[in-house]
């Protein structure tokens, strides 16, 4: 039963990863403040918007240095990357 665990929190993790990266990627373009009328960044935040949704109004935006630092963005990275490590160590033995 471990190795469907760690066999299944490996492919979780890689999925963690690419998650990562693309709020990583939304946030870069947030602060330097991507225009959001263009089509590619209609698609890329129709895309992403459903990894944000849940953390939607829990903080307000900061600006700082004329970018937008969107907290929404780093709490749910945090939040996705707590989730895992918690239930990973729950549910993988060593």
């Amino acid at each position: 039963m471990n190795r469907l665990f760690r066999i299944l929190f490996d492919a979780l993790g890689k999925i963690l990863i690419l998650v990562e990266s693309v709020l990583g990627v939304r946030f870069v373009l947030r602060f330097l403040n991507a225009n959001p009328a263009a089509e590619i960044m209609k698609l890329f935040y129709a895309v992403t918007n459903f990894l944000i949704a849940p953390f939607e109004g829990i903080f307000h935006e900061i600006t700082v240095f004329g970018g937008v630092v969107d907290t929404v963005i780093l709490s749910a990275a945090i939040a996705y990357t707590l989730v895992f490590f918690i239930l990973k160590a729950i549910f993988v033995r060593r």
